[in-house]
């Protein structure tokens, strides 16, 4: 399961999408997120070329902003597929992986501890 939290500018996504590869060059990736009540689709296309993996066979790393490609949409539990595709938009090749996402909701508050120091005074008997 994939795991993003709601707002952030600077997250990553990793997925195994290599082995299921059957194209050589030009070669792009479309993400399909759907939100699992909402049924609200959010597409995204990433080239090849912006895997952030240090061993792209082994697995596939790629850098998402949540504050815009998940803009004015519900956080909670998403279904993702990933499809090969060959060109920036060509069509959707076969299906490369496919999962669950869920979207952590920003905090809405953040405790401060009081500064205050607490004095207890003991009763002389």
């Amino acid at each position: 399961m994939l795991q993003l939290v709601q707002g952030q500018t600077n997250e990553t996504i990793v997925v195994t999408l290599w082995e299921s590869l059957t194209i050589t060059s030009d070669i792009y990736y479309q993400f399909e997120f759907q939100h699992s009540v909402t049924k609200q689709l959010v597409n995204v296309v990433y080239a090849a070329t912006s895997d952030l993996s240090t061993y792209p066979e082994r697995y596939n790393e790629f850098a998402i902003n949540t504050a815009v490609t998940f803009a004015n949409t519900p956080a909670g539990e998403w279904h993702y597929k990933v499809y090969q595709q060959e060109g920036v938009s060509g069509p959707r090749g076969i299906l490369l992986e496919q999962g669950k996402l869920f979207i952590q909701q920003t905090p809405a508050f953040s405790y401060t501890k009081p500064n205050d120091s607490t004095t207890y005074t003991i009763p002389a008997n």
